[in-house]
């Protein structure tokens, strides 16, 4: 389990790079910071996954859901430094990729189209993109680095590095600042 905290003090490290300072201590800043309690559960029932301990898993999981809102599948992969500061409504499929610094808002769905074809598939979500509130990105699409997905947009296709996107369906608008977040 020390794992686990290694993890989440790195995450804390990262997020405090782009997020409001705070002075307060690792175990102050989970108390009031619902996010970062929904990763701290996921990474526990992860570690729990992958060492094959039967039903922990499943209960971090369901924790995570009524305490913050937030479901995560224990098979989907987070980089360091993704950081949800409202989790209610967030879902995140089975086979989903995150990369690291990725942050999400709240009601964002990230999974399968519900296809059952070999095309069916789970996102790619590369390093440093932003995905804004009740965002949808479904299916076997690929979120290029440090691009912004806007408010309630819908997702279906590959999004360039380096975007802005915005609608349902998308549509790529422009190229996106580096310093944007």
């Amino acid at each position: 389990m020390f794992l686990v905290w290694d993890e989440l003090r790195k995450d804390v490290m990262r997020i405090e790079k782009h997020a409001r300072p705070s002075n307060s201590a690792t175990i102050r800043r989970l108390i009031r910071d619902a996010g970062l309690r929904g990763i701290l559960l996921y990474r526990m029932s992860r570690y729990c996954m992958m060492r094959k301990i039967p039903i922990v898993p499943n209960v971090f999981s369901q924790l995570n859901v009524i305490l913050n809102g937030l479901a995560i599948d224990n098979h989907a992969s987070l980089g360091q430094g993704v950081y949800v500061p409202h989790p209610v409504g967030i879902v995140v499929g089975a086979t989903v990729i995150i990369e690291d610094d990725v942050w999400i808002y709240s009601g964002v769905v990230l999974g399968g189209n519900g296809s059952t074809t070999k095309e069916d598939g789970n996102p790619y979500i590369e390093q440093g993109v932003f995905i804004g509130a009740g965002a949808k990105i479904l299916g076997p699409v690929r979120v290029g680095a440090r691009s912004r997905i806007g408010a309630n947009t819908v997702v279906l296709t590959d999004v360039p590095p380096d975007s802005v996107v915005v609608g349902a369906p998308n549509r790529i608008t422009t190229k996106a600042s580096s310093d944007d977040r």
